[in-house]
């Protein structure tokens, strides 16, 4: 009987978790031309913000036209998104010799930065259920 119970507490829980989880669309309509990548990564939180390995999700699509990536069954929380078109399928943000980005990039709420990327506050949004962004790639 302990057992059941337990089991029937971790289910609800479950349940419960679920229930909450959201999906957060991302709608970007202005890729440079049809080649490569739009790629977009999801932070949650300061501390990891634009760091390598410390996105919660990241997804890809091949460019051309309107790019919809969908980033499903993500907890409540605050957020910032940066994305970027990878025109030539390098996996990077190409730069220039003064390392200025020769590829389209943009942040959510469309944040940008003075002298480099934007703060994790500029680009942050609440995310509190099924939620649709437009990025402008800039």
């Amino acid at each position: 009987m302990k057992s059941f119970l337990i089991v029937a507490a971790v289910s609800a829980l479950a349940f419960a978790v679920q229930a909450r989880a959201a999906d957060l669309t991302v709608e970007i309509t202005n890729a440079a031309s049809a080649d490569g990548f739009v790629g977009a990564a999801l932070y949650r939180g300061e501390t990891g913000w634009l760091k390598d390995g410390s996105a919660v999700a990241s997804l890809r699509a091949a460019a051309g036209g309107k790019v919809v990536l969908v980033f499903r069954n993500l907890e409540p929380g605050r957020y910032a998104l940066s994305a970027m078109h990878d025109a030539n399928g390098s996996g990077k943000l190409d730069r220039n010799l003064v390392g200025l980005p020769t590829e389209r990039y943009g942040f959510s709420r469309g944040a940008r930065g003075a002298f480099g990327p934007p703060a994790f506050e500029a680009a942050a949004f609440e995310l509190t259920g099924d939620t649709t962004l437009a990025l402008t790639l800039e």
